[in-house]
Protein backbone atom coordinates (compact mmCIF):
# COMPACT_ATOMS: atom_id res chain seq x y z
CA UNK A 1 0.00 0.00 0.00
CA UNK A 2 1.17 3.45 -0.44
CA UNK A 3 -0.59 6.42 -0.82
CA UNK A 4 -1.03 10.36 1.07
CA UNK A 5 -0.29 8.78 4.17
CA UNK A 6 2.04 6.59 4.05
CA UNK A 7 3.52 3.05 3.61
CA UNK A 8 3.29 -0.67 4.37
CA UNK A 9 6.89 -2.00 5.83
CA UNK A 10 7.43 -5.32 6.43
CA UNK A 11 9.48 -6.13 9.29
CA UNK A 12 11.41 -9.63 10.09
CA UNK A 13 10.41 -12.70 8.36
CA UNK A 14 8.87 -16.30 9.31
CA UNK A 15 6.56 -16.80 11.73
CA UNK A 16 7.47 -13.38 13.52
CA UNK A 17 6.84 -11.15 10.25
CA UNK A 18 4.58 -8.50 10.84
CA UNK A 19 3.80 -5.03 9.02
CA UNK A 20 4.11 -1.37 10.26
CA UNK A 21 3.24 1.64 8.84
CA UNK A 22 5.82 4.54 7.75
CA UNK A 23 4.01 7.88 7.50
CA UNK A 24 4.47 10.36 4.73
CA UNK A 25 6.05 13.79 6.08
CA UNK A 26 3.84 16.76 6.35
CA UNK A 27 2.15 18.65 5.20
CA UNK A 28 0.65 16.57 2.92
CA UNK A 29 1.01 17.00 -1.20
CA UNK A 30 -0.78 18.04 -2.60
CA UNK A 31 -2.23 19.90 0.44
CA UNK A 32 -6.00 18.65 2.01
CA UNK A 33 -8.99 20.96 0.18
CA UNK A 34 -11.17 21.99 2.94
CA UNK A 35 -14.77 22.39 1.65
CA UNK A 36 -17.98 22.82 3.19
CA UNK A 37 -18.73 19.08 3.64
CA UNK A 38 -15.11 18.52 5.65
CA UNK A 39 -16.05 21.26 7.71
CA UNK A 40 -19.19 20.01 8.68
CA UNK A 41 -17.89 16.30 9.35
CA UNK A 42 -14.84 17.23 11.15
CA UNK A 43 -17.09 19.81 13.53
CA UNK A 44 -19.63 16.22 13.86
CA UNK A 45 -16.54 14.55 14.48
CA UNK A 46 -14.99 17.14 17.19
CA UNK A 47 -18.37 17.45 18.87
CA UNK A 48 -18.87 13.47 19.41
CA UNK A 49 -15.33 13.69 21.14
CA UNK A 50 -16.50 16.36 23.43
CA UNK A 51 -19.60 14.23 24.51
CA UNK A 52 -17.18 11.17 24.80
CA UNK A 53 -14.92 13.09 27.17
CA UNK A 54 -18.13 14.43 28.94
CA UNK A 55 -19.74 10.87 29.68
CA UNK A 56 -16.08 9.74 30.43
CA UNK A 57 -15.63 11.79 33.48
CA UNK A 58 -18.38 10.00 34.65
CA UNK A 59 -16.97 6.58 34.54
CA UNK A 60 -15.80 5.08 38.20
CA UNK A 61 -11.97 4.79 38.37
CA UNK A 62 -11.23 1.00 39.33
CA UNK A 63 -7.99 1.67 41.09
Amino acid sequence: MNDRSGEYHINLKGSMEYKSLRLMSLPPHPAIEYDQVMVRMLSKANRGVGVLQGISVQVPLLI
